[in-house]
């Protein structure tokens, strides 16, 4: 492996269960009850085939729109007061790397502003990846891996030479599709036979990966 690819929420920043609960509250705020089941299969998703699959629940394009306008409100109050720690093992993998010059690169389905915030939150004086790809630089949402071949380009290799750290099934699945190397670490959704048979690691934390890649990488 010559480069790593880090999803974030749910792998750098333990941020899906205050999602979660920040979504479903701003739904009923709003006169919906969320479906979980749907609210969890667009983890990993961008914010367009988020809303798409909304729709599904909302029904009502403006109620969708000041649901969401909610959430962002409730989600910000919850980074603010630091309720959103990194996941264990982050620091320590974002310093080898970075210690030892080898490419790392973020690839979120999330906007440039949320993942300046959620970094600045817990301590950083900026995003400590050089390399960044977004939700909203892409058109197609994983499971489709254009998020990482973009990502990967950025970093001057081939993705099938990169290292894919996912937590969701749309990660590993984008992973797979891009024919790379994935590494799952579960978050709050539970690995299914599809992730299991997809993932070419399966690690409990971020430590363990980067035992995985002190004995992988080369230069």
């Amino acid at each position: 492996m010559k480069a790593i690819i880090f999803d974030m929420d749910g792998v750098l920043i333990d941020s899906e269960r205050v999602s979660l609960e920040c979504f479903k509250k701003a739904a009923k705020i709003h006169g919906v009850e969320l479906d979980i089941d749907l609210y969890m299969s667009t983890i990993g998703q961008n914010a367009k085939t988020c809303d798409e699959t909304y729709m599904r629940c909302f029904k009502d394009r403006d109620l969708l729109t000041n649901a969401k306008a909610t959430y962002k409100n409730l989600f910000k109050k919850e980074s603010d007061n630091g309720r959103i720690p990194l996941k264990k093992g982050a620091r320590e993998i974002i310093d080898y790397l970075k210690n030892n010059n080898y490419p790392y690169a973020l690839a979120t389905s999330s906007a440039r502003p949320y993942v300046e915030m959620a970094f600045i939150n817990q301590g950083y004086s900026e995003v400590p990846f050089k390399y960044i790809m977004t939700g909203d630089k892409i058109n197609n949402s994983k499971p489709d891996p254009e998020i990482f071949i973009k990502a990967a380009e950025m970093m001057g290799v081939d993705v099938k030479d990169c290292l894919i750290v996912e937590d969701s099934l749309n990660g590993i699945k984008a992973a797979y599709n891009a024919t790379a190397t994935s590494c799952l670490v579960p978050d709050i959704v539970e690995p299914n036979e599809e992730m299991l048979n997809k993932a070419n690691y399966i690690k409990k934390d971020l430590l363990e990966v980067l035992e995985l890649i002190k004995n992988n990488l080369v230069q």
